[in-house]
């Protein structure tokens, strides 16, 4: 299988070389953009069966995308627009960290004590601590999917490159590898029950993909464009499927089964596995949220804003589901 990881290693070392840093990283302390903590008073908000707390970020317009519990126990979520990383615990208190000029933080996963936040245009990777020290790790493309796998090691996806890519944090160098299927666009990333090989979705080519530790490739065709994926209480693969309005369902061996959602046209983006033995998802044009179990029965309930837009969604770990209302610019707790 074709890898880029001796080019990987040549560029850590020339990194190095140029800024004075063994890893090949570039280091700097981030100044939190809001100054001190800001506390938020969350609105309480029903619809249908559920009520919400939904807390309005800091910064205006802030293009918030992913969110995760951070190693904290705050939740962290990326703000895309403003070139920030936010932090909200569960009681609503923000901090923001200001990133590099010209970021598009998108992806954010909790790994080894930190905060990794792949950018949708510069070409790197960003290792974020609580406090705010930031690390950068080039990469050949923009990056997408990102998460931690075992032995001081993050996977993550190189979009426009077509590439898995795993980063050594020991040394600063990463292996690139390149996925067999042209056009790939590979893009979101998770792991199962083996910590040395990660799947992920292929959005171009329409597949799921399974790559090993050492750059072995297994590729699954889907009916439509995979987006967001995560491994479920069955041991299966969840996966939203954006242009077909569908939450797919992928067997280890490959078999797929399609659930069709209610909402026309919703635009289901990002998926979670929830604290109640389902799979929550976004549902980003409907402005809804999605609740999927293992046999397959959905319930939407909008979010609490019409033209929210949710994009990301976790558990956060007060066992709640947490949500990112990307237009109305607000982190939502369903309580």
């Amino acid at each position: 299988m074709q890898s880029r990881s001796s080019f990987a290693v040549i560029v850590a070392s020339l990194l190095a070389l140029s800024a004075g840093c063994s890893s090949g990283s570039k280091q700097f302390q981030a100044i939190p953009a809001s100054g001190p903590e800001i506390q938020a008073h969350g609105e309480l908000i029903s619809r249908g069966a559920y009520t919400f707390a939904k807390y309005s970020i800091p910064t205006a317009r802030s293009g918030a995308n992913r969110i995760v519990t951070g190693p904290d126990g705050a939740l962290w979520f990326t703000e895309q627009g403003a070139a920030k990383l936010g932090r909200v615990t569960t009681t609503g208190s923000f901090k923001e960290i200001q990133m590099v000029s010209g970021t598009a933080p998108s992806h954010v996963a909790s790994a080894y004590g930190q905060l990794w936040v792949t950018d949708a245009n510069l070409f790197q990777i960003n290792a974020v601590t609580p406090a705010g020290t930031i690390t950068q790790y080039q990469a050949a493309s923009s990056t997408r999917g990102v998460a931690g796998g075992v032995g001081e090691r993050i996977w993550f996806t190189e979009f426009e490159a077509g590439y898995v890519s795993i980063l050594d944090i020991s040394t600063g160098a990463s292996a690139e590898y390149v996925v067999p299927t042209r056009n790939a666009l590979p893009y979101e990333v998770a792991f199962g029950g083996n910590p040395d090989q990660i799947w992920f979705t292929e959005y171009g080519a329409s597949k799921i993909g399974r790559m090993t530790a050492t750059g072995s490739f297994t590729q699954f065709a889907t009916r439509s464009q995979p987006q967001s994926l995560v491994f479920g209480p069955d041991g299966a693969l969840w996966f939203t499927e954006t242009s077909a309005n569908k939450i797919g369902r992928m067997t280890m061996t490959g078999t797929e089964t399609d659930y069709a959602l209610p909402t026309q046209h919703a635009g289901p983006v990002a998926i979670a596995a929830g604290p109640d033995g389902a799979l929550w998802f976004t549902e980003y044009t409907a402005s809804k949220i999605g609740r999927i179990t293992t046999s397959g029965r959905i319930t939407e309930t909008p979010t609490p804003d019409a033209h929210a837009n949710p994009v990301g969604i976790t558990t956060g770990p007060d066992h709640h589901i947490w949500f990112v209302e990307n237009r109305a610019n607000a982190i939502v707790r369903l309580l």
